[in-house]
């Protein structure tokens, strides 16, 4: 009987806990001056800001695309963007006799920021085969720059308003010169002066069947030993993504800049040594951060961010930023200029007991393949406006002195 009993009783006392847990909690959530801990002598509640004085912006580069919903390929405002398709299985085509042409075929779904386009502007995408393998999946933007590359095709991309108002789905075909029953690996990249960013469907179970990429080969083939004659056979690639650069876009001294597709982190960092935990103890951190809608070089349509608590000494230089485990809270990005507020109040509590492991949070976006945006948030800057600058709202108690 011993052992249930001790159950019970432990069961008793974490109904217990939670209980006080959830009063302490709606207790912190009252107004400030509101007296915590049963005397108005003991302790009261206060609120203060810090400036997150210290900030940057920095750049991961092009990122890994394993969940991307579409495909990018054009230049807008400096943000480019290429097409991989990674075709590793013709078994389908089984033994061919004569082929007689092979092409390849893609849905075109939209634009990203459609509002800004030209209806008259136009340009032409260069299809391309690497000459040497590789795992797409494993490499980026930079690496496929380095393999050697044949062009085989040229396709001629425009826009009318009809795809810009319905989003219609168009199709763009480009012929191969050749082709080989192994691996095949092609780039389509923007040609001449891009000005625009054109999505396109992916490769994925959840996208329409009938607009899934595919190479369509036509000729005589055999097939599970009977003889295809003048037929045409297709096959979808194993793995299609989109390779990202925008390194070239320049600082902005007075905003901090947060993207995917090709990421961008936000680091933020205040002083909280004023703090002093024998006294105060933290009810409630947020970082409150305010996004700029009139910056004119946003693309797309961000999804939500996160943030990690950094860990060591940081300059604005990739190599040096070290961050522990992410927060696993999401946040999302207001459509206006608004404030989005940030709770970092379990690493801030470790800021103000222990001032020498505080080097800031790096907001990061949740997932970095989904989508391509940028955006930009205000910075502290003497140039900018208070209103907008980033801070941490602290609410916290104050206990009296012995």
């Amino acid at each position: 009987m011993t052992q249930p009993a001790n159950r019970s009783r432990l069961s008793v006392l974490f109904v217990l806990l939670m209980a006080l847990a959830m009063w302490s909690c709606a207790e912190f959530d009252k107004g400030v001056g509101k007296n915590l801990v049963g005397g108005d002598e003991d302790g009261e509640i206060k609120e203060l800001t810090i400036a997150a004085d210290v900030f940057s912006t920095y750049d991961r580069g092009d990122r890994v695309k394993f969940s991307s919903t579409q495909l990018h390929l054009g230049e807008e405002d400096g943000y480019h963007s290429d097409i991989i398709l990674w075709f590793t299985n013709f078994a389908n085509l089984g033994e061919v006799l004569e082929l007689d042409s092979a092409r390849i075929h893609l849905w075109s779904n939209g634009y990203v920021d459609a509002d800004n386009i030209d209806p008259s502007e136009e340009w032409s995408a260069e299809l391309l085969r690497f000459e040497e393998s590789f795992v797409p999946y494993t490499q980026d933007y930079d690496y496929a720059q380095t393999i050697e590359k044949t062009p085989i095709d040229t396709v001629l991309l425009g826009t009318v308003d009809g795809d810009l108002d319905t989003f219609e789905v168009n199709e763009f075909t480009m012929s191969l010169d050749t082709l080989t029953l192994d691996s095949l690996l092609l780039y389509i990249r923007p040609l001449d002066q891009a000005t625009f960013i054109k999505r396109f469907v992916t490769y994925s179970s959840s996208s329409d069947a009938d607009y899934l990429p595919r190479l369509s080969a036509s000729g005589t083939f055999v097939v599970n030993e009977d003889t295809l004659v003048d037929t045409t056979l297709y096959v979808n690639p194993l793995y299609t993504t989109w390779y990202t650069d925008d390194s070239a876009l320049p600082a902005d001294p007075d905003r901090v800049v947060y993207s995917q597709g090709y990421a961008r982190d936000m680091l933020f960092q205040g002083d909280f040594t004023g703090i002093d935990p024998a006294q105060h103890s933290i009810n409630r951190v947020d970082l409150v951060i305010t996004h700029d809608s009139d910056w004119d070089r946003q693309l797309g349509s961000p999804s939500s961010m996160t943030w990690y608590d950094v860990t060591e000494e940081w300059t604005a230089d990739p190599d040096t930023i070290i961050v522990g485990t992410s927060s696993q809270l999401a946040y999302f990005v207001p459509d206006s200029t608004g404030q989005v507020r940030i709770n970092v109040t379990p690493i801030a509590r470790q800021w103000a007991a222990l001032p020498e492991t505080n080097f800031g949070v790096d907001i990061r976006a949740v997932v970095t393949g989904i989508t391509l945006s940028r955006r930009a948030f205000f910075a502290g800057t003497d140039a900018v406006d208070p209103e907008y600058r980033p801070y941490f709202h602290v609410v916290y108690t104050e206990f009296q002195k012995p």
